[in-house]
């Protein structure tokens, strides 16, 4: 259509076009449409052209923020699925089509919740992922133990367990021993073992929409490598729990969650140090929360 109508196309540094994969069309903050407006603000785009309404948002609420931010700044929206009639009755269509977008991406989501929720009521395992130790049974809809991967699960519960070493000292005996991650290329931390230790799908209950989206409480700064996400954990009586294979006993699984306890509760009574800005300070960057340092 650029090319129909004789118009010199804006590239996005390399990119021909200002596309934002990855991301849903439900978010008014994506990385590349917020170039895209900046573009329109410096005044370098006079049209703005999408495949169609939706493609830009499916928000109604940001479909006429958008179109109003657009033209107040003299650029206007254009389709290639549509011809746009600027008239009070075609505005009026644009905010309908708007509208029904919307409509159908809240009934997809809806239908897909209460699919993935009966998938569970049956036993089976929604979302495919896997933590360290098992791999996802397509056809079965369930986990499986990877043999190879189980026994590093199971040596850092007998370690943690059965030996002195804190975390950071656990984390960093199995990175001098080069004992592979759940990612290629990262190193252990103590985070991530406490996550591992904590983690009840290892006993053999793994528990479902634990989790759900909300309102992020700190804005992240829109990048290329900064998504803006927030999840909060739901009432355990809302989980659903479904049994897999388990990769260490019950009794080693308790054993590691009492010495947990008894850990924090010692690090709380031994903290010398209070930080007042504990919480509150967060990278302008990425959004992760800072922490405070003794040196």
């Amino acid at each position: 259509k650029c090319m129909e109508k004789g118009w010199v196309q804006v590239l996005d540094g390399e990119n021909e076009v200002f596309t934002d994969d990855g991301y849903s069309g439900s978010e008014l903050e994506r990385p590349a449409l917020s170039r895209l407006r900046e573009a329109v603000k410096e005044g370098r785009a006079g049209v703005v052209l999408a495949f169609d309404p939706d493609r830009l948002s499916r928000n109604l609420s940001d479909l006429l923020f958008l179109d109003s931010e657009f033209t107040r700044y003299g650029a206007r929206l254009d389709f290639v699925t549509q011809e746009v009639d600027f008239s009070p009755e075609g505005k009026m269509f644009f905010a309908i089509r708007g509208a029904f977008a919307q409509y159908e991406r809240e009934k997809t989501r809806e239908r897909s919740i209460m699919g993935s929720r009966e998938k569970a009521r049956q036993g089976k395992v929604v979302g495919g992922c896997a933590p360290l130790g098992y791999s996802y049974d397509k056809e079965r809809a369930t986990l499986v133990e990877e043999p190879e991967k189980a026994k590093t699960v199971r040596l850092i519960f007998h370690l943690f367990v059965n030996g002195p070493m804190p975390l950071l000292a656990l984390a960093a005996r199995l990175n001098e021993l080069q004992v592979p991650t759940s990612r290629t290329g990262t190193r252990w931390r103590a985070s991530t073992i406490h996550k591992m230790l904590r983690n009840e799908t290892y006993a053999g209950r793994l528990h479902q929409f634990r989790y759900h989206r909300v309102e992020p409480k700190v804005r992240a700064r829109v990048s290329s490598n900064c998504k803006k996400t927030s999840c909060t954990v739901r009432p355990r009586q809302e989980w659903m729990t479904v049994a897999v294979p388990a990769i260490v006993p019950e009794e080693l699984f308790e054993t590691a969650q009492r010495k947990l306890d008894r850990n924090r509760e010692l690090a709380r009574r031994n903290a010398k140090r209070e930080y007042l800005l504990s919480g509150l300070l967060t990278c302008s960057f990425c959004s992760g929360r800072m922490v405070g340092h003794n040196a």
